[in-house]
């Protein structure tokens, strides 16, 4: 099953470099891949792969919204295949408190050291759910219903 088949139209943006670099990087976007919960039916777990950089922050959070626009309200997002380049642009403020407004969960799988740090640092950690396995992840949002 697609990401598509999952939330219509997810696939359909693709994350892109600002035009106003004006100069050749070389730059791996990151990639989501979708997967439904078993036992939770408006739960998903989101796969990241790839850079994590200030300019991919944006496109992740409007995936993520497609997919809360789409019925999903519980989210674990695995970041153990990410490369954190940027921590101060992960946007997640605004996808806790969608995700709070549909009675549902944030959660964040394996995120790096530097990222957990910084969240800290910021005082955002106190209101997330970190989980260091997707095991646990799935455990608490399979208990969320």
């Amino acid at each position: 099953m697609g990401n598509n088949d999952i939330v219509p139209g997810f696939d359909q943006e693709k994350p892109s470099l600002p035009e106003s670099w004006g100069f050749p990087i070389q730059w791996q976007p990151i990639t989501t891949r979708l997967e439904l919960v078993e036992g939770c039916p408006d739960c998903l777990l989101v796969r990241l792969t790839g850079i994590h950089e200030a300019f991919n922050a944006s496109y992740l959070a409007s995936q993520i919204y497609k997919a809360i626009d789409a019925g999903y309200s519980s989210f674990a997002i695995d970041f153990k295949e990410v490369q954190m380049g940027d921590y101060r642009e992960v946007l997640l403020i605004g996808l806790l408190k969608r995700t709070k407004e549909k009675g549902g969960k944030l959660i964040l799988v394996s995120p790096p050291k530097g990222l957990k740090d910084y969240l800290d640092l910021i005082g955002l950690l106190r209101f997330l759910d970190i989980k260091d396995t997707l095991d646990e992840a799935l455990v608490t949002l399979g208990s969320a219903r």
